[in-house]
């Protein structure tokens, strides 16, 4: 239906300014049964007969089809000039912009009836107030819509008017300071002024048209509602006060209600500061009683004859009706204690003047302690009528005085005890106090001198007077509240004494230092015993440092007669015929195979003590190191008739092979050599990204009193005649050492006569194993020449005689010089050099390495036999590329190192080429 509505705006723009347009319309509700007006007859019929109020027909698209009589007399226009025009023409400039028309036509396409009030345009131009109702013609407005137009300009005039006043006694109403509501007959809110709106902290706009019970819930079933409804319905002013309260308010109002020809006016004056005042008062004066109550304070008057005429929080136990009327000799059960009370408040009667005394009672068979305060009471004349009191009951106070005073008693024994001193210093004006016994820990005698600063800082010793100054001085700068300091007393006839002093700060409000309260202690005593233990452990620490040396000298000078044993054994073993000499032979190898044992044994802790195994942390799998402990002590196990079991481990863990590999052999040797009888088991078990090994064995155990000693060097549990067939008591103490190196814990639980379980931990590994193909060297001489360097004849003859056995010409020198001299008479070149590390003169057999290198000028393989633990020989034998091994040198560990040196040279060479 919407058109441009330009040329109507200027067909009407300025014909007339009369008003505005009015409230908006409500849709009506169509009748259920009605049927729509849409008859000829029915139009004819209101043509014809309607002249109070204008019926205008349209066609479904708002063109005027229809003008009547009525419509001609209200809006001037004839019906030959106004049918065919748009109906919007007779709405005002505003409604057209507004679409009010489409508006009013929803809500009768919706309810079957609009009906609106507004303003509407005259012919003229003039403007006038109607009452319309839009109804659509045929379902849906398919044949157009009847718009019936009724003339309200009077009313509505009559309305203004009366607004008008209105608005005059609600200008009225708005300029009281009290707050205002005017309700109708079923209570709704027909008014509040400005003034309620402060109060009530709700706009009008929001509560207008609302009863008052649907604003103020909290009104229902209370005083305020009782008054409405007395006003309303008996026509009477009533008056009340009122604590009114809800989520908003919590006021205190004097309410006046008065009848009004609507319903009820109710004035409301806002009295809760007034209400606070009193509450406050009665708040104070019901504190102040219970304070006096809890203080146990009782407060009386007594007249002249000084009977009790008012009391409040009587003690012992009596009521305040049974004490007004009474004198004290009547309240007290000892006749002493009320003439003792009598006798003060009788000379406060004569003199006029109070008195403070603390007194004590007793009654009911304790004793009570009050602090008595008793002044006189005048009337308005001056003249004294009777006695105040106040006596608060302290015997808990005098309680605490008595215990605190013991407590000081105590205190002062203690310190006297400990020797302690007490001492306080005012920084303000410099007072020092000292107790005797601060007297005595700096040297000085309290008959003779005075505490002062300069006279303390004269006792202490020079070298500690700056530092304990400055200790002072800090805690000051600080602020800090306390400071502890140790510092050399000097004496003149006890020498220096250690003094300890503990000191506290007091501060004023600005921050300023007022007072240094301490203790002082001589802690002479104390400091010569931790002097005395620092001096034994470093005796503790030399011996082990001379330990360790022992041990390294002692397998230095064993490894050398006993290398050239092993060699010459090897050599020996090829010319040795017949099952006797065979049998010899194999009972010497037996026994070398011990002693070498008990060295590699000695050479492990001495190696790990001097710090130079460097663990090579990898990947591997745990089930080798399982299976070489199988073939290393299965047979010896069963051999003695023990079950010996290990269990399957798929495992990959993080460490070095060698060196777990280590723990574990010693700790499953350990379990067969101490087990007679059962089982000795081996077994893996993971948990939270760890592998824990477990050897088990059911022998001796170990007693509790044992537990943390077996892993000592040499201590063995029932091993007293030091039998050598059970070990030499290093097995567990390399374990512990190897435990610390590899970071991986061991534990221990042992029942006696029961079995041990020994358990190591080590970290499962992520990364995957890489199994690189070694390959293999065999050691043949070939009539090649070696050149062997020691400065021990007999191990260098042993030397010689290996090499040749395994076919190399051989060289043999007892230092670098004489080996240069001989090379210098030959033009063959070493394939191998073997020299000792440790050589006369202070040389080394690096340097003679080097020196046959720089001879040839080719770098020759070599490798170093040495009985020494120190890391300077592995770090010089790695810079040089030489291989180390430790005496006493097996044919097999000689034979390994002969293929490691020939690898490494392969490798460089591959990496020159």
């Amino acid at each position: 239906m919407k058109r441009r509505l330009a040329d109507l705006d200027r067909g009407v723009e300025g014909q007339g300014e009369h008003g505005q347009c009015g409230r908006g319309g409500e849709a009506a509700p169509a009748p259920s049964q009605a049927a729509p007006p849409n008859s000829a007859s029915f139009l004819h019929l209101l043509y014809d007969n309607a002249t109070d109020h204008g019926i205008v027909t349209t066609d479904p698209e708002g063109r005027i089809t229809g003008w009547n009589p009525g419509a001609r007399i209200l809006l001037g226009w004839e019906p030959g000039e106004i049918v065919g025009q748009d109906l919007r023409l007779i709405f005002t400039p505003e409604d057209r912009r507004a679409d009010v028309l489409e508006q009013d036509i929803s809500m009768a396409l919706a309810a079957g009836r609009a009906q609106t009030e507004r303003w509407h345009v005259r012919k003229d131009g003039h403007r006038f107030w109607t009452k319309d109702q839009l109804m659509p013609l045929g379902p849906g407005g398919a044949q157009g819509f009847l718009l019936v137009v009724h003339d309200r300009t009077a009313e509505h005039e009559a309305a203004q008017a009366v607004a008008v006043a209105n608005r005059r006694a609600t200008d009225i109403l708005e300029c009281i300071s009290d707050a205002f509501l005017a309700l109708d007959r079923t209570y709704r809110i027909l008014f509040q002024n400005r003034a309620g709106e402060r109060l009530n902290r709700r706009p009008r706009e929001e509560i207008s048209g609302k009863t008052v019970w649907e604003v103020w819930p909290a009104l229902l079933g209370g005083p305020q509602e009782i008054a409405y409804q007395r006003a309303m319905t008996e026509r009477v002013p009533v008056t009340l006060e009122d604590h009114y309260q809800d989520d908003v308010h919590d006021l205190w109002l004097e309410v006046q209600v008065e009848p009004t020809p609507e319903g009820i006016g109710i004035f409301y004056r806002d009295i809760t500061p007034r209400k606070r005042a009193e509450e406050e008062r009665q708040r104070l004066l019901e504190r102040l009683r219970i304070a006096i109550r809890t203080a146990g304070t009782v407060v009386f008057n007594q007249d002249r004859d000084l009977r009790y005429t008012w009391i409040l929080n009587p003690a012992l136990g009596y009521q305040a009706e049974a004490v007004l009327g009474t004198a004290d000799a009547d309240l007290f059960e000892r006749a002493e204690d009320a003439a003792a009370l009598t006798a003060i408040k009788r000379r406060v009667l004569e003199s006029g003047q109070g008195e403070r005394h603390e007194i004590r009672v007793r009654q009911d068979g304790a004793e009570h302690h009050y602090d008595l305060i008793v002044e006189p009471d005048r009337d308005a004349g001056g003249a004294v009528i009777g006695v105040i009191g106040a006596a608060t009951d302290i015997t808990a106070h005098v309680a605490t005085r008595q215990a605190l005073r013991l407590k000081e008693e105590h205190l002062r024994f203690a310190l006297a005890a400990a020797q302690a001193g007490t001492w306080e210093w005012d920084v303000v004006t410099g007072a020092l106090t000292w107790s005797d016994e601060v007297y005595r820990h700096w040297g000085l005698d309290p008959a003779h001198d005075t505490p002062t600063h300069d006279t303390w800082l004269a006792r202490i010793h020079p070298e500690d007077r700056p530092r304990v100054v400055q200790v002072v001085c800090d805690t000051f700068a600080a602020r800090r509240e306390a400071y502890a300091m140790e510092a050399r007393s000097v004496q003149t006839d006890t020498g220096v004494r250690w003094i300890f002093g503990l000191g506290r700060a007091v501060y004023d409000a600005d921050g300023q230092p007022l007072r240094l309260l301490g203790i002082s202690l001589d802690i002479t005593g104390r400091k010569r015993m931790e002097e005395a233990l620092r001096a034994a452990k470093e005796e503790a620490e030399r011996a082990n440092r001379a330990k360790s040396r022992f041990l390294a000298a002692a397998s230095h000078d064993l490894r050398q007669p006993l290398q050239s044993l092993f060699l010459f054994a090897h050599v020996l073993g090829r010319h040795v015929h017949g099952s006797a000499g065979q049998e010899a032979l194999t009972a010497l190898g037996r026994g070398l195979d011990a002693l070498k044992s008990l060295l590699d044994s000695l050479l492990d802790v001495s190696r790990l003590d001097a710090g130079i195994v460097t663990p090579k942390i990898e990947p591997f799998a745990v089930q080798q190191l399982l299976l070489q402990a199988a073939t290393t002590f299965g047979a010896v196990a069963r051999a003695k008739g023990l079950d010996f079991h290990i269990g399957p481990c798929s495992a990959v863990v993080r460490s070095d092979p060698v060196l777990l590999g280590r723990m574990l052999s010693n700790l499953v040797e350990n379990a067969v050599r101490y087990t007679d009888t059962g089982r000795v088991s081996v077994t893996c078990r993971r948990a939270d990204g760890l592998l824990r090994i477990d050897v088990r064995d059911t022998g001796v155990g170990i007693p509790r009193e044992h537990t943390n000693r077996i892993w000592e060097e040499f201590h063995q549990v029932g091993n007293l005649e030091r039998d050598r067939a059970q070990g030499l008591g290093l097995g567990l103490a390399i374990v512990q050492r190897l435990s610390n190196l590899l970071g991986h814990a061991v534990a221990v639980r042992s029942t006696p006569k029961k079995g041990s379980v020994f358990s190591v931990t080590v970290p499962l590994a992520q990364e995957e194993l890489h199994h690189p193909v070694r390959p293999t060297v065999r050691i043949t001489g070939n009539g090649r020449l070696a050149v062997a360097v020691d400065d021990d004849g007999l191990v260098l003859e042993s030397l010689r005689a290996i090499l040749q056995d395994w076919g190399f010409d051989v060289l043999a020198a007892g230092s670098a010089d004489e080996a240069c001299d001989a090379l210098g008479h030959t033009a063959r070149k070493p394939a191998v050099i073997v020299a000792d590390y440790r050589l006369r003169d202070g040389r080394t057999g690096i340097e003679a390495v080097q020196r046959i290198r720089d001879l040839c000028g080719v770098r020759i393989p070599g490798i170093i036999l040495t009985g020494e633990m120190t890391a300077e020989s592995h770090r010089q034998a790695d810079l040089h590329g030489l291989g180390l091994v430790h005496k006493p040198v097996t044919p097999n560990d000689l034979g390994g190192a002969f293929e490691r040196v020939h690898m490494a040279e392969g490798q460089r060479d591959q990496e020159r080429e």
